[in-house]
């Protein structure tokens, strides 16, 4: 009998095991935006309920600063990104949140909006027409990438510093410039540029995930 109970508490820890391996306690990353924005849907509500000081501003950016759920939300860097797009696209919403959204997309892709489309005196108002400007750049950012490249009215330094603002997502047409073999291409441009890639840090995944954004 004692055998029995044996086998039965060593069965039991392995099925206990097992459960651990196969349903990890992490969740996805898109799971942990959507939880966290709402979270930080919340926290923002809190603020205005109790009328503290800070739901008297009208500056989004005085909603995230120290805020533990936008911070998470950055934390999770390249993985969020697809998530935090898909939540403007799909939203008819375009208020706080949504604006704070965009702040994310920007922060983690390292990219400004407001440069690349030369917004000197304004940029955008609100979160529609942030998803607006996103969704051209992406779809002309490789086309954009080599116009600045091949161009012969900038030098090499605003060259870097042009294609610099499409941050993540001119990686692509970057390593396609860098890779190439043609003779003629300035050896300042391509360390240059390389320079701007090598400088967020991404992994073989993270690289992955940002071709999946296109």
């Amino acid at each position: 009998m004692k055998r029995i109970y044996f086998f039965v508490g060593v069965l039991s820890t392995i099925i206990i095991c097992l459960a651990l391996v196969i349903n990890p306690r992490d969740i996805s990353a898109s799971e942990k935006v959507r939880l966290n924005l709402e979270k930080l849907d919340q926290s923002i509500q809190d603020q205005i309920e109790n009328h503290t000081l800070l739901s008297l501003s009208s500056n989004p950016y005085d909603y995230i600063a120290e805020n533990e759920y936008y911070d998470a939300i950055i934390e999770l860097g390249v993985a969020a990104l697809c998530e935090l797009e898909n939540s403007l696209v799909s939203s008819d919403e375009n208020g706080l949140v949504q604006y704070i959204i965009s702040i994310a997309i920007e922060d983690i892709s390292h990219t400004n909006v407001n440069e690349i489309l030369g917004n000197e005196d304004f940029g955008w108002e609100d979160a529609h027409e942030f998803t607006t400007e996103w969704l051209e750049i992406k779809d002309t950012v490789t086309e954009n990438v080599e116009t600045i490249i091949q161009s012969e009215l900038l030098n090499d330094e605003e060259k870097i510093e042009k294609i610099n603002h499409y941050g993540l997502l001119a990686v692509l047409a970057i390593e396609s410039y860098v890779n190439t073999a043609e003779g003629r291409q300035s050896s300042f441009l391509k360390a240059g540029l390389k320079h701007v890639v090598e400088s967020y840090n991404l992994d073989e995944k993270e690289i992955e995930l940002v071709y999946e954004l296109f």
